[in-house]
């Protein structure tokens, strides 16, 4: 069994190395990408050529692995359910509060639009409404994790697609607006960073919900991708604010901490794939109900007294 996981393991543990890798060439190249004729960011194909190879070789590690998705327990499982909890509150709270900004200032979140219609406002509002939602999926999901200490299929088969419906309508909001075809370099970091989110939660919630096969190389290559993606664009940005860079920091406008929380979430669910055990060790039943039933012999024994 061991044999069966080296390549997830060693996929996994690359990722995180190469995640601070790109982080750090991220915030020391981006401000020497800056053109000085248009003030805009060109693209850094080190940084591009660094994630490429990285995500190659974690699709080489793992191309061996299980084929479908593991049931996960163990202190590997707390730990990504306590950031699935923390992701979702981030996500329900964040999502109301550009709601709430919306609303009652006028501000909408990034992507910004000069005239938006009443179609980008309902793509807007479905965003939002799946925000919340996802947000209290992911919750009570990393609850149920924390109480029944594994994971299992078949549950939550509604709410497990909230996280989806607000990742692909923000990702249609962005084409919606002019960002995504004249800031092609400055926004090409976030537009992956949101496909790769997009990619991941779709896979998640097939495997929550139990609805379909999800293969497991998929799932995991996914959740790789969208923790380097997701926790190198927001703490980037983050960075060129520290740095004071003000046309950097407002380049990467799509990049927040929502992305954050789910690139976090997606790497500590990868180490429990990886890392966790395997639910054959954790009883199907919880021990109260297990202990209640009475063997039939046991039963028939009764009877004859």
């Amino acid at each position: 069994m061991k044999a069966k996981w080296d390549g997830k393991k060693k996929a996994v543990i690359l990722t995180t190395v190469m995640t601070a890798v790109v982080l750090a060439l991220r915030i020391v190249l981006m401000p020497m990408m800056q053109e000085a004729h248009t003030g805009r960011f060109r693209l850094s194909y080190i940084v591009i050529a660094v994630m490429l190879l990285t995500l190659i070789a974690a699709a080489l590690l793992i191309r061996r692995s299980e084929k479908q998705p593991v049931v996960m327990a163990g202190p590997p499982l707390t730990a990504a359910a306590c950031a699935g909890v923390l992701c979702g509150a981030v996500m329900a709270f964040g999502s109301l509060y550009e709601f709430f900004m919306w609303q009652f200032k006028g501000i909408l979140p990034a992507p910004a639009m000069t005239k938006p219609g009443s179609l980008q406002y309902a793509v807007l509002t479905v965003s939002l409404a799946g925000g919340v939602l996802g947000g209290i999926f992911l919750v009570l999901l990393g609850l149920q994790w924390l109480q029944e200490n594994r994971s299992r299929s078949g549950v939550f088969r509604l709410m497990a697609l909230a996280p989806s419906l607000w990742i692909w309508f923000r990702l249609a909001r962005y084409e919606m607006t002019y960002a995504s075809a004249v800031n092609v370099t400055e926004s090409f970091y976030d537009f992956v960073m949101l496909i790769f989110i997009l990619l991941f939660l779709f896979s998640f919630a097939r495997y929550v919900s139990g609805v379909g096969e999800t293969p497991s190389k998929l799932l995991f290559w996914y959740a790789l991708g969208t923790a380097m993606m997701a926790i190198s664009a927001p703490l980037t940005r983050f960075g060129m604010y520290l740095l004071g860079n003000t046309a950097a920091y407002n380049s990467s406008e799509l990049a927040g901490f929502i992305d954050l929380a789910v690139g976090l979430f997606a790497l500590l669910f990868a180490y429990a794939q990886a890392f966790g055990k395997q639910a054959a060790s954790v009883p199907a039943d919880p021990p109260i109900l297990a202990a209640a039933e009475e063997p039939p012999a046991a039963q028939t024994e009764n009877l004859h007294e």
